[in-house]
């Protein structure tokens, strides 16, 4: 499960290789994609019962969609990890 976000990461960073101007003119896209590798990260640190480390993760990106704040409060809560992963339907 943990494969995706490095996955993700290696293609995005690939792309400004081949065509750097793409990285210019999407710009945001290129961070909300980056941020997805965060959140993906902090799915499988939660999947590994790592709640502080999700929490850790997916802190740097709360601010960039309301969806990832919402997230972020769902970790904050006592609310158990198998009950999270199945809401965030993972």
């Amino acid at each position: 499960m943990n494969i995706a976000p490095l996955e993700i990461k290696l293609f995005l960073d690939s792309i400004p290789d081949r065509d750097p101007s793409l990285q210019e003119k999407y710009s945001n896209e290129f961070i909300l994609a980056y941020a997805k590798i965060h959140y993906y990260s902090a799915v499988a640190l939660l999947h590994k019962l790592d709640r502080l480390g999700a929490i850790r993760e997916i802190k740097s990106i709360v601010f960039l969609r309301y969806e990832y704040f919402l997230i972020f409060l769902l970790f904050l809560t006592l609310i158990k990890s198998k009950l999270i992963l199945k809401l965030l339907r993972r």
